[in-house]
């Protein structure tokens, strides 16, 4: 029996190679589509899952409030914390403490040199809590002694050319040898803790102490860490972190008081303790997409099987009457069901395999090779396969058994109910399609707004030095030589190197109220605003900017902030103890993502600079004319640099550069919108494709008649497609309110942000037309010609 099933399937699929052959393929798009986007959240749900106490370990945060009401978050904390929490807490069974520290320079020799800036500051109790598998050496004592380090197998053979290292040394900032005690694997791609070099505690003191310069960043000299627990069980993290809150009660900031919270580190990826939803909403997104595409390859199914179902409605009638149960044409057509999703699913796997990372590759998406995320991902394939088939097939079934008559007029008014069905599931194709077309279009328009908004200073052609504290004595030099090179337009210097590091904050009282308010502080040098050109609101007069002492200036946003008029300009602010005057006003410009508002900023100009350098290490802005050949100079300016600096690696990046990978995420955002969007419009032609197949073979004898009794190409046109404009009109409709709703709340992500304009929302309806009207042309255009005689001499 099973082998007679074989041969109906395959002779049916013989005889209906195209109708088999778009079914397969329209299975297919959707089966790579659900699996590439099950990887993708699964990828996104894996983080940090591979430690071996996972499920136990939690990071301490807490929470107050700012002066102005705004929540605030703290990350950091001190040894004494963390000492007191787990010596009165015996649900932690240890404790890990990690901060990131400035960037250090390393070398095996000089002819081997680099900046390193991916390294972590630890005690040897990190390796007791998560599971950083080691190549060389105990993770036991590794981190015990002075001037002892781990790194990772990458960095060994980028210094010394292999992983057998245990021993021996590296050379720190010119000063510190740090001693090798072990090498172990890079952290996983789905890790938040990522490193390339862990330094000791006591090393870090060490090195902090030595430092040449004596100006060692703040970050490193501040004993406050990343705080992690590892809990007897998940249910102690409740209890722990009541008792924490009971513990340090008294504990307040600006009179607002600590409120602590525990996040597991499983959840920290997508749980920001700032309330920051843009992953989880990302994930929320494509496992809608791939619900949707997943539907809509199974509608597609039912469409184009129903398009030419009356060729089976005959063969199941003889069937029956010659004795067949309703019971055999089920197991028929469950057994063809099976074998085309089978196949289906045999193809969209080998085709993912072989495309699927190069897939990755292209949308920027860094996926893992673990082999139970391909697992899960194809049971999970498989599970969602299983309920479209059996949905489908039954559907199908249904519709078979119930339309086995052999009265011609009963077969008649079976399609034209059937017809109404294949309208609803199509008009849910042009609902979604709609719908994704909108939403590509304005993340799209929202992504063109970001890169060509003025951010209030020019970003082309600006490169960046980060300058290091032991430059102080030759920085003017070397400033100097690289302005007189041909191409520089113009040198500048700040404490601020944009897109990289913010501002350094400060409190200032406002006026009138005397309420404290946050503000961002920088120091630049008088060339700073000629070579980004900033815009001025009020400029200064004379040399005002430079040669008075105690003068600032403000951006907009700080005057309002600090309820600052024109009027009330000159009135000195208190900063620092010293009484300032503001002797212009700078045009707001971004100095953060465009997701951020403009924060409140003061500009303190010093020509020399040197002592802010040696505070912030702060960077040097070249701008090059647009003639210039950029890579030349950069090897020019390298040259220079290596003059003045040959203990430090010269590093540079270019502005607009950094400020593009600030939109990193929303760039593989908008991609995938497009790339599924692209296969929504196909899975819905092809369902637009079967619903015109079945409309026009269904009315054939009507269409007839009609030109028989003189009906003119395009009134029968107009006759047969009437069902699916209007069906193009219901999807269309009830695609805008959803897609406003959608992109309204991914545009909440942006302070700047595009205005939601009712012409892309026609723009796009047009695009739906158009495509219509290529999909179903040909069949209508066919339908139109046929020979009358030929279809009422067979009736």
């Amino acid at each position: 029996m099973l082998n007679h099933y074989f041969k109906f399937f395959f002779r049916y699929f013989k005889r209906n190679s195209l109708l088999s052959s778009i079914n397969i393929l329209s299975l297919c798009i959707g089966i790579v589509s659900c699996i590439f986007i099950t990887l993708f959240i699964l990828n996104e749900y894996s983080y940090d899952s591979f430690h071996s106490n996972a499920k136990n370990i939690v990071k301490v945060y807490g929470q107050f409030k700012n002066t102005d009401g705004t929540d605030e978050f703290l990350s950091r904390f001190t040894k004494d914390f963390t000492t007191n929490v787990q010596s009165q807490n015996p649900e932690i069974i240890n404790t890990a403490r990690i901060r990131t520290g400035k960037k250090i320079v390393l070398y095996s020799d000089k002819n081997y040199m680099f900046n390193e800036e991916n390294y972590l500051i630890t005690g040897s109790s990190f390796f007791k809590i998560f599971t950083f598998p080691f190549i060389r050496g105990n993770s036991a004592h590794a981190l015990d002694e002075p001037n002892t380090v781990i790194i990772t197998d990458r960095l060994a053979k980028k210094y010394f050319n292999t992983d057998d290292v245990i021993g021996k040394t590296l050379t720190c900032n010119d000063t510190v040898l740090l001693k090798i005690t072990g090498v172990v694997k890079p952290a996983p791609f789905n890790s938040s803790i990522n490193f390339d070099l862990l330094l000791s505690e006591v090393s870090n003191e060490k090195l902090v102490k030595n430092d040449k310069a004596g100006h060692a960043n703040a970050r490193n000299s501040l004993d406050t860490y990343d705080t992690y627990f590892l809990l007897q069980n998940e249910n102690s993290a409740k209890t722990l972190t009541k008792n924490i809150n009971e513990q340090f009660k008294g504990n307040v900031i600006f009179g607002s008081k600590i409120r602590y919270t525990l996040i597991p580190l499983t959840k920290m990826f997508l749980n920001a303790p700032d309330g920051d939803t843009s992953r989880r909403k990302n994930i929320y997104i494509f496992i809608a997409i791939g619900i949707i595409v997943l539907v809509l390859s199974v509608i597609n199914y039912l469409n184009l099987t129903i398009s030419f179902s009356y060729k089976r409605i005959r063969e199941a009638t003889i069937r029956r009457l010659l004795g067949s149960s309703n019971m055999q044409l089920a197991k028929q057509f469950i057994m063809e069901s099976l074998l085309l999703f089978g196949g289906s699913l045999a193809i969209s796997i080998l085709l993912f395999l072989c495309l699927g990372k190069y897939l990755y590759h292209i949308l920027g998406i860094e996926l893992g090779d673990s082999v139970s995320l391909y697992s899960l991902a194809f049971v999970v394939m498989v599970v969602l396969l299983v309920i479209g088939l059996l949905s489908s097939s039954l559907f199908f079934i249904n519709y078979l058994i119930k339309s086995t008559f052999v009265n011609t007029g009963s077969i008649v008014f079976s399609q034209n109910k059937t017809l109404k069905k294949q309208r609803l599931l199509t008009v849910f194709q042009f609902f979604i399609s709609q719908t994704l077309i909108i939403c590509s279009l304005i993340a799209s328009n929202q992504l063109q707004f970001i890169r060509h908004k003025d951010i209030g200073f020019n970003k082309d052609n600006v490169m960046v030095i980060p300058l290091d504290p032991s430059m102080i004595n030759s920085y003017k030099a070397f400033k100097n030589e690289i302005a007189q090179q041909s191409g520089v337009e113009s040198v500048a210097a700040s404490t601020l190197k944009v897109f990289k590091n913010g501002p350094n904050g400060i409190r200032v009282k406002k006026q009138v109220s005397n309420d404290l308010q946050d503000i961002q502080i920088m120091t630049v040098d008088e060339n700073f605003f000629k070579t980004l050109a900033l815009k001025w609101d009020i400029k200064p007069s004379g040399d005002a900017l430079l040669t008075k002492p105690l003068t600032m200036l403000l951006n907009e946003s700080a005057m309002r902030q600090l309820n600052i008029t024109k009027a009330t300009l000159n009135d000195p602010i208190n900063l620092d103890g010293d009484q300032y005057t503001v002797t212009g006003v700078i045009k707001d410009f971004n100095i953060s993502s465009l997701k951020n508002k403009i924060e409140p900023l003061i500009i303190t100009v010093d020509a020399d600079s040197l002592k802010e350098f040696a505070k912030y290490s702060g960077g040097l802005y070249v701008h090059f004319n647009g003639n210039t050949n950029i890579n030349t100079q950069i090897n020019v300016i390298q040259s220079i640099f290596k003059k003045y600096q040959i203990a430090k690696p010269f590093e540079y990046y270019f502005v607009d550069s950094e400020y593009n990978q600030l939109y990193s995420t929303e760039d593989k955002v908008s991609e995938l919108f497009k790339v599924f969007t692209f296969i929504s419009i196909s899975l819905a032609c092809l369902g637009l494709f079967a619903l015109i197949t079945f409309t026009a073979k269904n009315k054939l004898r009507e269409i007839s008649i009609r030109k028989v009794l003189g009906a003119s190409i395009s009134s029968i046109i107009f006759f047969v497609s009437k069902d699916i404009i209007l069906v193009m009109i219901l999807g269309i409709s009830l695609a805008w309110p959803l897609s406003y709703w959608i992109i309204n709340d991914w545009l909440k992500d942006f302070a700047f942000r595009v205005d939601i304009k009712i012409s892309t929302f026609i723009l796009a309806s047009v695009l739906m037309a158009v495509i219509t009207v290529i999909t179903v042309g040909y069949q209508l255009i066919r339908a139109s010609l046929i020979n009358p005689v030929k279809i009422l001499k067979n009736d």
